[in-house]
């Protein structure tokens, strides 16, 4: 891991904590799973060098492969946080009465 990565693995940490002693549990659930994107960085380099080889030279896959996977992994880290938000904002809605409904 760089350095980069592990500074950014201890921001994340700390704002779950920070969120999660706040009592702001869906926060804290996002930062749970960015932080698990993070880790996640490495297995989607390989997966995607093991893509690119079958196309470009090595040394050109794993160049694309490093500069793609953390874009890759944070994408895939918010794909849930969106599909949390979207059922938690069904429920809120859900809840809510039409005005003229009493």
């Amino acid at each position: 891991m760089t350095t980069e990565t592990v500074v950014l693995l201890l921001a994340c940490m700390a704002l779950r904590l920070r969120s999660r002693a706040a009592g702001e549990d869906h926060a804290a659930t996002d930062w749970a799973i960015l932080e698990s994107a993070i880790f996640a960085t490495p297995v989607v380099c390989l997966a995607l060098f093991g893509i690119y080889a079958l196309f470009w030279p090595a040394a050109m896959a794993f160049y694309c492969a490093v500069l793609a996977a953390p874009v890759v992994a944070l994408s895939m880290g918010y794909f849930p946080i969106a599909l949390l938000r979207r059922s938690h904002a069904d429920k809120a809605v859900g809840a809510v009465q039409p005005v003229g409904a009493m």
